[in-house]
């Protein structure tokens, strides 16, 4: 139904591809749940059209799902993944948040709230990124500390198990008798006591969470913070224009400030 929806869209059938794009969120809602990565999928499919046809707060309100959803994905994969693994898995979902960076400058003007979420999406992939889970095992595993390095094997295979789960349909994690918010629950128990136990993964906690608010009042009056970023520019299709932004981060500013730097041609001259 999803593939048919953007079978429509792309012939311009804009009220038969939200029709679809809509029963594929249902449905997947329903048969999946909302962590699966195939509705994670939908709701940037809804998001997308919505876009397209110009109704900016039901698009808004999709791509802020959207990209819940994927951060989730990433807190409970990243963990287990080797580095080149990380860099894979950002690069597989990375056209979803170069068309919300797409929509989120243009959409600036009217609601500048929002530049508060491109510094958390951006903070929150790069603190992954950044984090070593290599260093963080090798860390615990020759600490000799026999109840860490057992927490920790713990965690993994609970966030292996998890991640699978997530993959699962709603009727298939019933038939195995899953429950899913007891698993997180569990893991993220394992995960305050690992972070009471050990400073490098307490340190990769507290990376991982940082957010704009935290950025902002570790400031000084006289400081400013800034974030660079680019992205392919999505209008209908992905563009070539590639463009290069800023955001400014102060004390006293409510939300970061977009600054538009140049496109790829005019950084090349």
């Amino acid at each position: 139904v999803n593939n048919l929806a953007a079978i429509y869209r792309k012939m311009g059938n804009y009220p038969l591809a939200e029709k679809y794009n809509l029963e594929a969120l249902q449905l997947r809602e329903k048969n999946l749940g909302t962590k699966h990565p195939y509705y994670a999928i939908s709701l940037s499919s809804i998001s997308v059209l919505y876009n397209e046809i110009k109704n900016f707060d039901k698009a808004e309100k999709y791509f802020l799902e959207a990209n819940s959803n994927y951060l989730n994905q990433i807190t409970s994969y990243f963990p287990s993944m080797s580095e080149k693994e990380k860099l894979t898995y950002i690069k597989g979902i990375d056209e979803s948040f170069e068309q919300f960076y797409s929509f989120a400058v243009n959409r600036y003007n009217k609601n500048n709230s929002i530049t508060a979420e491109i510094c958390n999406l951006r903070l929150a992939t790069k603190g992954m990124i950044l984090s070593s889970s290599i260093q963080i095992r090798n860390r615990i595993l020759n600490s000799n500390d026999a109840q860490l390095v057992e927490l920790y094997e713990k965690l993994i295979k609970l966030q292996n198990d998890i991640s699978h789960i997530y993959t699962l349909s709603i009727e298939e994690q019933k038939k195995k008798e899953l429950n899913l918010s007891e698993l997180e629950s569990s893991a993220n128990n394992i995960e305050k006591e690992l972070g009471s136990k050990s400073e490098i993964f307490k340190s990769e906690i507290e990376q991982r969470r940082i957010t704009f608010d935290d950025v902002k009042e570790s400031l000084s009056h006289d400081e400013a913070a800034v974030e660079f970023f680019n992205f392919r520019f999505y209008d209908k299709v992905f563009t070539d224009s590639v463009y290069y932004y800023a955001l400014i981060i102060r004390k006293n500013f409510k939300f970061p400030v977009l600054v538009k730097l140049c496109n790829e041609i005019e950084l090349q001259k």
